[in-house]
């Protein structure tokens, strides 16, 4: 039996290039981003509604990190526009085999 560390490095890889590419095409656009920043993921447009829930929550403490949503292709150009109008960064993430080497 694998440890459990080993089941998450290869989202971790993912999620670490992610914030890295969303980190820099930020940049070059000419906005501030910061250091540090809230990732979520998001799967499908019937998570939508938590996923802009969660961000609100975390602009109204006052925060000034970044947030960046992972989102798979399951999720439509609508959403992934209404979350880039509210201030996320969307970022597509690439989907990872489960255990038996099916890719979801």
């Amino acid at each position: 039996m694998k440890p459990i560390a080993w089941i998450f490095l290869p989202f971790a890889l993912v999620l670490i290039q992610s914030l890295v590419s969303a980190a820099s095409s930020s940049s070059s656009s000419g906005s501030q981003s910061s250091d540090e920043a809230y990732v979520t993921l998001l799967y499908g447009d019937e998570f939508l509604l938590g996923v802009r829930v969660l961000g609100k929550s975390i602009r109204d403490t006052g925060s000034n990190k970044d947030m960046v949503a992972l989102i798979s292709d399951g999720v439509s150009e609508y959403a992934k526009k209404l979350l880039e109008s509210s201030g996320v960064h969307v970022v597509p993430a690439q989907s990872l085999p489960d255990r038996c080497g099916h890719v979801k």
